[in-house]
């Protein structure tokens, strides 16, 4: 019970008094401290791999104190790829790994930024800035690289959003082929495709769900043997998607 009594030259005297529920640390409302991400492999956040790597993991350590519910999901640039949810009732650090399956992916080159966000406590949302942590692809490249050449569409094209063929020069050396769109002065592509054949449909259902009318996109096909070298490679083609 905490009392205090108030006296004024100007006022009346008066005293009060409140109940007070002295807790633990661990039994108060939950809230992060502080976030660390790493890669399990060099204990940083940073690493280099091979593309199709199946070793790469993500490592998050939690700094926490109090109970409740906590909930979060690990994210690679813009996809989620797993959601946690677990019940703190004690402790100092929760460690998380990314999931076995499905992997961190790997298939395609260049820089991929790995997050871990949390969504409850609310209060981590708005006062954690997120760390995140970088991992590099890089394409093993046979010693001989093929040229692909795309034969539609055109060039600075426009197609509808009815549905667009897309049709390259095949070769022997390839076993698998990987369609990679891009946006506008982006370096990552934002939609993938794979294939066995020469050639791709890109849909109305994809065109309507992943691209917008009005817009200018591009693309590149690359083809990979059944180890996982890059043996075929095309040019750019860009492409506008008519307003309909």
């Amino acid at each position: 019970m905490y009392r205090r009594n108030f006296t004024a030259q100007n006022f009346r005297s008066g005293s009060g008094a409140t109940k007070v529920n002295l807790r633990s640390v661990a039994a108060g409302r939950l809230r992060i401290t502080r976030m660390r991400v790493f890669f399990e492999e060099n204990n940083r956040p940073l690493i280099l791999v091979t593309r199709n790597s199946r070793n790469l993991r993500g490592v998050v350590e939690i700094h926490y104190n109090g109970s409740g519910i906590f909930k979060g999901y690990w994210k690679v640039d813009r996809r989620i790829i797993q959601r946690v949810q677990k019940n703190l009732y004690y402790g100092k650090v929760l460690t998380l790994k990314t999931p076995s399956a499905p992997r961190l992916p790997t298939y395609s080159e260049g820089a991929h930024k790995l997050q871990f966000i949390i969504t409850e406590p609310e209060s981590a949302f708005q006062k954690i800035d997120f760390p995140e942590a970088i991992y590099h692809v890089e394409a093993k490249k046979a010693e001989t690289v093929v040229g692909l050449l795309i034969e539609l569409p055109e060039n600075k094209t426009e197609i509808h959003m009815s549905g667009q063929k897309i049709e390259w020069s095949g070769t022997s050396a390839v076993s698998i082929y990987h369609i990679e769109f891009y946006q506008k002065e982006m370096k990552e592509p934002f939609f993938t495709a794979y294939t066995k054949k020469g050639s791709y449909y890109l849909s109305q259902k994809v065109l309507s769900m992943k691209f917008s009318p009005g817009k200018r996109y591009s693309f590149r096909v690359r083809g990979f043997n059944e180890t996982g070298e890059l043996t075929g490679e095309s040019r750019s083609r860009s492409f506008t998607l008519a307003e309909e």
